[in-house]
């Protein structure tokens, strides 16, 4: 692409001075999205080729009063139920200058982000207000619109070639994803309205996840319950116990064996199945499986030297 020596002069004359609301607008959106676990994706200056394009198709008088996304960046949220959290904390810091949300003939499916016009308010932490007054743009889409929107733009719009099935994809595309946004952002409250099932292995899996939150506290127990229950239920199999005996051993035989620091709770729950159940150990040997066996748990429980190393984890 040649670059005139017009537009790359104008370039030349505005690009410190993007930089500079590019830096104060990384370091805003991204100290504020960090703590509400938004993914902030850092912006973008405008190249001199789509600044060119941009000049020509709109035929602007003042471009650097007229461009308003000289400057972009994104958010990417979960879903839509997360929106007016972050709106409230845009406004707290940001002038609205424009939003563009537009309405649609109901058989369209253009599933758009939303787009923000913003510029700085004045406050004592912004150091140089030259950018005061300067606009920028901020798009906020769901993770499902960034995910489509990235295959759109570089299938459809950055190619030579312009097809119609390839935009009638993308059509159908938006409608069925469009959907399913809606599905996600109001999951808890459609969830909630459809009768629970008495699924058998859930049931007990959340025995064992309240069994253990009853026994430890929230900094002993794994961040991942649900993958600790299927840890602990096998056990269960393997030992033929049930989550009465488990409850029993660990409330009232062996208490000092649970109050250990220096394993987890699974790996204590291993050690009190194979002193209760004669069975685990057999299962385990008679099914080949391998147990994690660590210097912690032998240093409580010498017994465990008994496994055979042939039923134990290599991790040495």
């Amino acid at each position: 692409m040649i670059i005139p020596k017009t537009i790359d002069a104008f370039y030349g004359r505005i690009v410190d001075s993007l930089n500079l609301l590019k830096f104060n607008i990384d370091q805003t959106l991204g100290n504020m999205t960090r703590p509400l676990n938004i993914d902030y994706v850092a912006a973008r200056i405008k190249s001199k080729e789509s600044i060119m394009a941009k000049i020509e198709k709109e035929g602007y008088e003042n471009p650097v009063d007229e461009i308003e996304d000289l400057v972009a960046c994104r958010l990417i949220i979960k879903s839509n139920s997360n929106i007016n959290e972050i709106l409230e904390k845009i406004e707290g810091v940001f002038n609205i200058e424009k939003r563009n949300i537009r309405n649609y003939r109901p058989n369209e499916f253009i599933y758009d982000d939303i787009q923000l016009i913003l510029s700085f308010k004045d406050n004592p932490l912004i150091s140089n207000k030259g950018i005061l007054g300067k606009k920028f743009e901020l798009q906020i889409r769901t993770g499902l619109q960034d995910a489509l929107a990235e295959v759109i733009r570089s299938e459809i719009y950055k190619t030579d070639i312009l097809t119609w099935q390839k935009e009638r994809t993308a059509s159908e595309l938006k409608a069925n994803l469009e959907l399913v946004d809606v599905i996600l952002s109001e999951f808890p409250t459609m969830s909630s309205i459809q009768e629970e099932k008495d699924y058998k292995p859930f049931q007990r899996r959340n025995e064992i996840i309240k069994l253990l939150k009853n026994v430890w506290s929230t900094e002993k127990l794994p961040n991942d319950l649900r993958r600790a229950s299927i840890i602990i239920e096998d056990y269960l199999r393997l030992a033929g116990a049930n989550i009465e005996d488990l409850s029993y051993w660990i409330k009232d035989k062996h208490t000092k064996i649970v109050d250990a620091v220096s394993i987890t709770p699974c790996q204590i729950i291993l050690i009190i199945l194979f002193l209760e159940k004669e069975a685990f150990l057999d299962n385990v040997i008679k099914q080949k499986r391998c147990l994690l066996i660590t210097d912690e748990m032998i240093d409580i429980c010498p017994e465990l030297n008994k496994i055979d190393s042939s039923c134990r984890v290599n991790i040495d």
